[in-house]
């Protein structure tokens, strides 16, 4: 709720384009991050989940340095049971899988990344067979959580698919682009 007022807040002033807006707070699952790039986000911050990949059990322990896992403590003892070679491998392994699947989602619904999926492309399911727009569920007006002209252009050659995509920075659904 708080980013979709903020965002609100800098779309009535015409400002979205020219402050990069970070999305947090559990969104290193596909379906999660997904919501916040539609409703504006430029980029996500992921730090919970991946460091679930390296091994954290959330002992609630950070702030005492007697994290029971050796990842959030500086004490000697506890350190030595961590391998950060294969905890590196592991963290790449989830950003990798993370980035994927959000490439995946956003081939299916026909752009080329997924800062260019809007409100009008998710749907929230509350009930068993009815479903509201991301923009009906936050007050979102036409075209907020979409990139402006040049940002969208930049994305796209970025992306170096500027030539398989429209203006919009949509083009049908083609299985290619997944892979």
């Amino acid at each position: 709720m708080g980013f979709s007022r903020v965002y609100g807040t800098f779309a009535e002033m015409g400002l979205t384009d020219d402050v990069a807006f970070i999305g947090s707070a559990k969104l290193g699952l596909p379906d999660n991050a997904i919501v916040a790039f539609a409703l504006g986000a430029d980029m996500i911050n992921v730090a919970r989940e991946a460091m679930l990949s390296i091994g954290c059990v959330q002992a609630q322990k950070c702030h005492t340095d007697h994290c029971p896992t050796g990842i959030a403590t500086q004490n000697p003892w506890l350190v030595h049971g961590l391998d950060p070679v294969s905890k590196a491998e592991r963290c790449a392994a989830y950003l990798r899988t993370l980035r994927k699947e959000l490439t995946r989602v956003s081939a299916a619904v026909g752009v080329a990344h997924p800062s260019l999926i809007t409100c009008a492309d998710v749907d929230v399911f509350n009930g068993d067979y009815d479903a509201r727009s991301l923009a009906s569920v936050y007050g979102y007006k036409d075209g907020w959580g979409e990139l402006g002209p040049e940002l969208r252009e930049q994305v796209l050659r970025l992306m170096g698919t500027a030539d398989h995509f429209d203006e919009q920075g949509r083009t049908s659904w083609r299985p290619e682009l997944v892979e």
